[in-house]
């Protein structure tokens, strides 16, 4: 597939309409109405009735269906994930080259944070919930974690699933010793212009202060949203956690 016909089709899952069957109250009316005219003996309007009602209906059938086979030709919620790892995969060879380092320094696999809730003000975004309840949104913000001997690098963007772009890109390098910490809190913040005082914060704490404060969830703005959504997935960003964790107890007991 190529790659146009593949953010097209990502555009299609977020905003193609749940297929709704319009005008049914109308020919269900008209319908009556001419059968009680019949009843009446006034043949002539209530012909012309049913008449309406008739081609009123197949008019609006014939757009339920064309509405209904866009909705179901909408790729499946595992193809947008899919699609998703496919830019990841992208930007972990990017991130390499942006932070100006070589796979054979790397002492483990990099991490990956990925938060749905990334906004950029020159992109459109859009947001739906899955068959499957999880909530997705066109617009990530990334951030990839190398670790290297002596720094954790970081690469973070603004990824656009529409259009394959990114943008804000950045890159941080962190040294081991100046970590204090890295974890999540639930603190007040505004998202997507809305002001939340749930929002679950991913948190890299450096002597010098906080580093990296990146929204993973908030139910609240779940609810704003009305989105039917209730899981965002947010094991990477967990596993990232741990992971430095787990290094700076290694490099600080050296």
């Amino acid at each position: 597939m190529s790659s146009h016909l593949k953010r097209e089709q990502i555009k299609e899952w977020f905003i193609v309409p749940e297929a709704k069957f319009e005008g049914l109250p109308i020919i269900i009316i008209s319908g009556a109405v001419g059968l009680l005219l019949f009843y009446m003996n006034a043949n002539g309007i209530a012909a012309l009735c049913l008449v309406f009602a008739g081609v009123f209906g197949l008019i609006k059938y014939m757009s339920y269906t064309k509405q209904l086979n866009r909705y179901n030709n909408r790729p499946h919620d595992s193809q947008m994930d899919t699609w998703l790892e496919e830019d990841i995969k992208e930007l972990e060879k990017k991130a390499l080259i942006k932070c100006g380092i070589d796979e054979s320094e790397l002492v483990r696999e990099f991490e990956l944070i990925d938060s749905i809730w990334g906004f950029h003000s020159s992109i459109d975004r859009f947001w739906r919930t899955g068959n499957d309840k999880i909530l997705r949104t066109s617009c990530h913000e990334v951030c990839i974690l190398n670790f290297t001997a002596n720094q954790l690098i970081a690469y973070s963007c603004i990824l656009d699933l529409l259009s394959g772009n990114t943008l804000n890109e950045s890159t941080d390098e962190y040294f081991y010793k100046d970590v204090v910490s890295m974890s999540t809190k639930v603190e007040s913040k505004v998202v997507w212009g809305y002001q939340l005082d749930d929002a679950e914060t991913l948190n890299l704490f450096t002597s010098g202060g906080t580093s990296i404060n990146i929204v993973l969830n908030s139910d609240k703005l779940l609810k704003e949203l009305n989105s039917g959504g209730s899981m965002i997935p947010t094991t990477k960003s967990e596993r990232a956690i741990a992971a430095v964790r787990k290094m700076l107890r290694e490099k600080k007991s050296n």
